[in-house]
């Protein structure tokens, strides 16, 4: 069994203007409840085939909730070992939606040749930290670096992102800190990256979907508690706000602050084109942020002795696609309730991001709108199938 659904996207016109946009999702909430009742060590093992969407995020976020709940504490190398892993997840899944998706609002074909190495990125690197066991265990697993297999990965990983995606070396694309830099490497390159840039340049999209809302703060963990305890709780993980808001959590909320993508978002705010680049910009982020990981990472036999059998666990992390946030109640060492609360409930809740950026824009040709519509809420991502409608 794997949590799927869908998300339907209506977009409803009058005249030359998007009068209404409504979104269903037919994502199952409720499947986490398979796990009540279950042992701790039980959930940790199949939680992750259930979610197989960024499976290390989710197996990351219920290790670090349930550690909390039962007390048990993780070296600081079992800690940036877990989160080496999920930053190379970060960057598979960027990688896959620019290889995958982008060349098709160009009219090129998929980059389809690089997906096999980069599908087993993921355990490529499992293998050279954990050779022998799960890194999501409690307490952590066994870590054994194998540095000369780690530092490949990295190399080869950060080779495909230059010749595949950008089309330059890492340390040029570090110098483009302004938009006029990046219209420079555009005219310049012929990369995937460059080609879908140059494209929603020339259409005057860039703009597209601006809007006034704000990016997800961070959220007390009390305050947190109290909202996934209190008896509309439900209502908070299918449809979650945040003091009685709306908010977005992506990669361009984590991104804005950098210098490029804050010239973008003087000129542009938080549409379309920024968004884009916002996505290559955390790709390059991530791999650096590895690399850093992985220095002076040393062996760890991890501890998994618990103190307590009964507890409280909350974990909120950044993955792929935004903040994910799990919450267990554990009683004598199985799991009492469990919650989680992914960011696609954020980004494209009925009220929220998608709604708020797209309605009252100009309709114009409905082919046109559409792919705009659909390049925008690629750039969201969800993490489910979606249909755009229009009508």
């Amino acid at each position: 069994m794997k949590v799927e659904g869908r998300l339907e996207i209506d977009l409803y016109r009058d005249a030359m203007q998007i009068r209404d946009v409504t979104i269903r999702s037919t994502r199952p909430f409720k499947a986490v409840t398979i796990f009540w009742g279950k042992e701790v060590t039980e959930v940790l093992e199949t939680l992750p085939l259930l979610y197989s969407v960024c499976g290390t995020a989710q197996a990351m976020a219920a290790a670090t909730a349930c550690e909390q709940a039962m007390g048990i504490e993780i070296s600081a190398d079992q800690k940036r070992a877990r989160d080496l892993l999920l930053r190379a997840e970060t960057s598979r899944e960027h990688m896959f939606r620019i290889l995958l998706d982008w060349p098709a609002f160009t009219g090129r074909e998929s980059a389809a040749a690089p997906m096999g190495p980069m599908s087993r990125l993921g355990k490529s690197l499992r293998a050279a930290l954990y050779p022998r066991d799960n890194p999501f265990q409690l307490g952590g697993g066994a870590l054994a670096v194998t540095r000369p297999e780690l530092e490949l990965c990295l190399d080869d990983v950060q080779q495909w992102v230059q010749t595949k995606i950008l089309g330059i070396d890492f340390g040029v694309w570090k110098t483009i800190g302004d938009e006029v830099a990046l219209m420079a490497w555009i005219d310049h390159s012929d990369s995937i990256a460059a080609a879908l840039i140059k494209m929603v340049v020339r259409e005057r999209w860039s703009d597209f979907g601006r809007s006034t809302i704000a990016g997800l703060p961070y959220l007390d963990s009390e305050d947190l508690h109290d909202c996934l305890s209190a008896p509309s709780a439900d209502a908070f993980v299918s449809q979650p706000l945040w003091r009685g808001e709306n908010h977005e959590t992506t990669p361009f909320t984590r991104q804005h602050g950098s210098q490029l993508i804050g010239d973008l978002c003087n000129r542009h705010g938080n549409g379309l084109l920024p968004r884009l680049i916002a996505r290559l910009h955390e790709l390059v982020v991530s791999i650096d942020e590895m690399r850093q990981l992985a220095d002076g990472l040393e062996h760890d036999a991890g501890s998994g002795v618990p103190t307590q059998q009964s507890g409280f666990g909350l974990s909120q992390l950044e993955a792929a696609r935004g903040r994910l946030i799990h919450r267990v109640e554990v009683e004598n060492a199985r799991i009492r309730r469990y919650q989680i609360v992914a960011p696609t409930e954020w980004n494209f809740h009925p009220r929220g991001l998608l709604k708020r950026s797209l309605s009252g824009r100009e309709a114009g040709d409905k082919d046109s709108l559409c792919q705009q519509a659909m390049l925008f809420v690629s750039a969201i991502d969800p993490c489910v199938d979606y249909r755009i409608r229009v009508h």
